[in-house]
């Protein structure tokens, strides 16, 4: 019974001496974070260049409800004429519609497509400069300053990471071992 005791009390204080370790080295880490939002509210370069994503986005949207609407008419047109005309009239008025159609419905995909849309264009020609300082900001501060970690606050990624604590060429090493042993 005596032996259990002191084994329980050696077991606390050695989980005790782990616990102030811990601590004391969780205690040396220099961590930061950012709330991405609050900067790019904040920093008028960024607000600009959302100002005229948005006075672009209007402008082409303008354009394409025009077209549209240009179509709707002629629609409306082809429908009233639909008795005086021939069938090979007809037919040729609904294929000309159809590729007018078409046409519309690739601008609006251009527009919008969010691969490599013109929208998505304008936008990374406009904020990649932005972002791009930023992370310089962030990587020449997060070294400056000593900074193991940088946090993003809100979508929590790793903004900046000390190399130091990078173990990717362990984590290659242990794979490798593997693949050799196979």
């Amino acid at each position: 019974m005596s032996y259990t005791r002191k084994t329980l009390i050696l077991l606390f204080f050695v989980s005790l001496l782990i616990s102030a370790f811990s601590v004391s080295a969780f205690a040396q880490l220099k961590i930061g974070y950012v709330r991405p939002s609050y900067i790019f509210g904040k920093y008028e370069p960024y607000r600009e260049a959302e100002r005229k994503i948005k006075e672009f986005e209007k402008a082409e949207m303008d354009k394409l409800q025009k077209e549209g609407e240009s179509l709707k008419k002629k629609y409306a047109d082809a429908q009233k004429q639909q008795a005086l005309m021939s069938d090979e009239m007809r037919a040729a008025k609904v294929e000309e519609l159809s590729k007018q159609r078409d046409a519309l419905d690739k601008a609006y995909d251009e527009l919008y497509n969010t691969e490599n849309g013109i929208l998505v264009k304008r936008q990374e020609e406009l904020v990649s400069p932005i972002i791009n300082e930023i992370n310089n900001i962030l990587n020449r501060i997060g070294k400056d300053e000593e900074y193991d970690y940088i946090f993003d606050a809100e979508q929590g990624g790793v903004l900046f990471a000390d190399e130091k604590y990078d173990i990717s060429d362990y984590i290659l090493e242990e794979l490798n071992k593997g693949i050799s042993s196979q």
